[in-house]
């Protein structure tokens, strides 16, 4: 019974992770905000440059959110996948973040695992955590 169980479990999860890829891999665009709410200013850390970099790597057209846009994402914003990052746990020296995407109507599409660092530095700190959250989408 405890083998059923198991196996039935493992399959759903499996189920889960290629339901979220398929989903993902059917948005042409990521749209990043210039300024995450956890943050104060605009590119703070350089973490939005970042994000859209790392998009951009693994092959969409990344825009940022008061950039225009093509003419068909212009005409149907759900074409575009909606990033955010935010920081969960803040502790002493130790940053974690995680990216969100989500569709045009609010709805998560998925999330990234937690992004850790503990880098004194500020700015390494935190594109670091950036870099380890961004894994999870690194195969997808």
């Amino acid at each position: 019974m405890k083998k059923i169980f198991s196996i039935l479990l493992i399959c759903c999860f499996t189920f889960i992770k290629v339901n979220s890829q398929t989903k993902v891999n059917s948005y042409k665009y990521v749209i990043v905000p210039l300024q995450y709410k956890f943050l104060k200013g605009e590119n703070k850390y350089r973490l939005n440059t970042l994000t859209k970099q790392l998009f951009l790597k693994s092959g969409y057209e990344v825009f940022y959110n008061k950039q225009l846009y093509p003419e068909d994402l212009f005409k149907d914003r759900c074409l575009a996948m909606y990033a955010d990052v935010n920081e969960v746990d803040r502790g002493f020296r130790i940053t974690n973040l995680e990216i969100e995407l989500r569709d045009c109507k609010g709805e998560l599409i998925i999330k990234s695992e937690l992004g850790k660092s503990g880098v004194n530095k500020h700015v390494e700190r935190f594109q670091t955590a950036l870099r380890n959250a961004y894994e999870t989408f690194s195969d997808k």
